[in-house]
């Protein structure tokens, strides 16, 4: 508390003090110190007093002067000191002027209304069952019995702090307070250090909060309804682990969805020539379904995509080097499927939901409905128009057009993919779009 006057006017008095004067300066913040001060004394630091070492002090007082005390007592005693030998001798002589010579941990418990292991062993062990009821009336009979919610917050912070130590492999007795064996086995099972860390924010925001609450004990309440449930709080973290699991199961049920749902037209005609293979030879359909007739193929350009051309029904012989070419626009739209359904299978999804497909030279383009899915397209609209022309024979531009549709009102049966997600994470669709 000196000013820059006084700290100058002691300057003059340590720099020629008496011989027979020795001065000790103590400071809790030692940065306000001048350095011209500091410069001219030596300098300790003192650290907090360890707990076993407060322990053992108040043991050998409570034997001076022939009190019993238990280490159950004790170790409260000093932990609640934090560190200091002075505040530690305080509570140990309001502790005593109570307990009739014996020092117990149940004395200070129903003096000063604290909340002991054993109870909130109970509390939360009805908290792991998930009984909502019986958690609130157990919280009530505490606070009938004088605790207060304050004190009580505070013990079951504590009490979730030695837990996640404990998970942690923690068992040090000084930073527990208690024995490692004394806490719910119940309880360490049942949560994780994931869970427990969320319950101790919850009770740490609770501390905050109650300060301005309209009712304090109505927000404790909150805080252990919400315990009741806690084992199915997920981390984001364990979110995006289950994502990345169900991940291949969408991916899969999608392919399958649209496999099924737009059928292959096969055409009968052995007058108009069919594909047989893709660029390179490889089997247009690698995954099964019903393929088209294998016969052969001209070189010949068609003069139309849809297929209305006519052709020589002379039979000409098949070239083993040039495969043959997709010869409609729906065969060069399944093709082009096969093909990137290779390597890139939601890529290969999202074709089969375009329509619309027509050929306009040097440019194929076709029409989709979802904006989403008309993004992802057109992301890899290069990639698609150098498989085209492989297919094709030719080089050509690829282009897809939003075309968005209203939603209809009948019902429709869900994708296999939003099957997926609402079994995984137990959710309930809300809105089918």
């Amino acid at each position: 508390m000196l000013s820059n006057s006084a700290f100058n006017a002691l300057l003059k008095t340590i720099e020629e003090p008496p011989p027979y004067v020795i001065f000790i300066f103590a400071t809790t913040e030692l940065q306000k110190v001048p350095a011209t001060i500091k410069s001219r004394c030596q300098q300790f630091n003192f650290r907090l007093v360890p707990i076993e070492k407060v322990k053992e002090q108040l043991a050998q007082a409570a034997k001076e002067i022939g009190i019993q005390a238990d280490d159950e007592a004790l170790y409260w005693i000093a932990r609640e000191s934090t560190g200091s030998m002075r505040d530690s001798y305080t509570l140990f002589d309001q502790v005593a002027a109570f307990s009739d010579g014996n020092i117990t941990y149940e004395k200070i418990r129903d003096k000063l209304g604290l909340v002991g292991i054993d109870r909130l062993n109970e509390l939360f062990g009805i908290c792991v069952s998930g009984s909502s009821q019986q958690a609130l009336e157990k919280l009530d009979e505490y606070i009938q019995n004088g605790v207060s919610i304050e004190q009580l917050i505070t013990n079951c912070a504590d009490y979730l702090r030695n837990l996640l130590l404990i998970k942690s492999g923690v068992t040090k007795e000084s930073l527990l307070g208690q024995a490692p064996d004394r806490f719910s086995r119940e309880v360490l099972e049942a949560w994780s250090s994931v869970q427990i860390e969320r319950a101790i924010d919850i009770f740490l925001k609770l501390y905050r909060d109650i300060r301005y609450s309209l009712s304090p004990r109505y927000e404790f309440e909150l805080a252990v309804s919400r315990l009741c449930w806690l084992k199915e709080y997920a981390s984001p973290a364990e979110v995006k682990k289950a994502i990345d699991t169900v991940r291949p199961l969408l991916v899969q049920g999608q392919a399958m969805q649209t496999t099924q749902s737009v059928p292959r037209p096969v055409q009968q005609n052995p007058a108009i020539p069919q594909f047989s293979a893709l660029a390179g030879g490889a089997n247009p359909f690698p995954d099964g379904g019903a393929e088209p007739p294998q016969t052969t193929a001209d070189n010949a350009s068609p003069d139309e995509w849809e297929g209305t051309a006519a052709y020589d029904d002379s039979p000409v012989e098949e070239a083993p080097s040039q495969p043959a070419k997709p010869v409609t626009i729906e065969e060069l739209k399944d093709a082009l499927f096969q093909k990137l359904n290779e390597n890139e299978t939601m890529l290969a999804s999202l074709i089969q939901h375009t329509q619309n497909w027509s050929d306009q030279g040097n440019m194929i383009s076709c029409t989709i409905n979802k904006r989403f899915e008309h993004i992802q397209i057109k992301q890899h609209a290069s990639e698609i128009a150098e498989q085209i022309s492989r297919l094709i024979g030719r080089q050509v531009g690829f282009s897809i057009t939003l075309v968005e549709s209203q939603v209809r009102n009948e019902a429709k049966k869900l994708p296999v993919q939003v099957e997926i997600l609402r079994d995984t994470f137990k959710g309930t669709l809300i809105r089918s779009i």
